[in-house]
């Protein structure tokens, strides 16, 4: 499957999830339902969501009251990559240097590759076909799709790759078997209509920086809604490691009305 192509599906409650989760992904029951660690990282939350929303304050209240202060961890993601993927090493200077606004150069190194990966794939299963019929595409997906096309040469792909293997394996040792990552879901509210090139263009890129987790690791992702935050819909994104998509959402299930109940809390304030 062509990286940054993966299955999704939504549902209108977690039971309904569920169900559908056992037909489409039909694994081995896991009875687990208790993670040995949720790791919540402060930069993640800090430089790449909304203080606003407060989410980093509900997701940490919400493990304590469910699963035990003991099970947290508040690492910064970044260190935790820069100091376990060598590969990146060669390119986290350029993104720390050339980034002024909030970010997580380590992340901003992940989506780069995933995004180097997407565009050379694209360019050797469709370049061709896009060069010679010269589609009707929409703006933003056309000059999207012939910067891929003009750019998948110049990839480096072989650290591309590196980066991939690498993050894999390091994120699988973090959190083991039974083991949680948290992260914002998206980048704080969604762009208005008419913002400017500059500001959009962060917002995307703070957007795949959180993207590139699941994307480039594989792992197995849940985005739970916590309610609207100022007419703005928010939410918080839980991670398991490949194929652990039925304990994953054991989790949700037993987080899931702490996490509403210590939204409304805190947003009541």
């Amino acid at each position: 499957m062509p990286s940054g192509r993966y299955a999704g599906w939504f549902a209108r409650d977690l039971p309904t999830l569920s169900r559908v989760t056992k037909v489409l992904l039909p694994l081995p029951d896991d009875a687990v339902n208790q993670p040995t660690q949720v790791i919540i990282p402060m930069d993640c939350f800090h430089n790449l969501a909304s203080l606003d929303d407060r989410t980093y304050q509900i997701v940490n209240t919400s493990v304590a009251k469910r699963f035990g202060s003991q099970a947290i961890d508040n690492m910064n993601l970044g260190d935790f990559i820069s100091n376990n993927v060598p590969s990146i090493g060669k390119f986290i200077a350029d993104f720390s240097e050339s980034e002024l606004v909030p970010s997580v150069p380590a992340l901003s190194v992940m989506s780069n590759a995933f995004l180097g990966l997407v565009r050379s794939q694209l360019k050797a299963n469709h370049g061709e076909w896009v060069n010679s019929v010269n589609p009707n595409l929409g703006p933003g997906l056309r000059e999207g799709i012939h910067e891929a096309i003009a750019l998948g040469d110049n990839a480096p792909l072989e650290d591309f790759q590196a980066i991939r293997a690498e993050f894999k394996s390091a994120l699988a040792a973090l959190l083991k078997d039974h083991g949680i990552l948290a992260i914002p879901t998206v980048p704080g509210p969604p762009p208005v209509v008419g913002m400017e090139a500059a500001a959009l263009a962060n917002y995307q890129a703070r957007a795949f920086s959180l993207q590139s987790i699941a994307v480039l690791s594989g792992f197995c992702q849940v985005s739970i809604p916590l309610g609207t935050r100022n007419g703005v819909p928010v939410s918080v994104s839980l991670l398991a490691r490949h194929g652990a998509d039925h304990f994953l959402l054991n989790v949700a299930h037993e987080l899931y009305q702490t996490l509403i109940d210590e939204a409304t809390k805190a947003w009541a304030s």
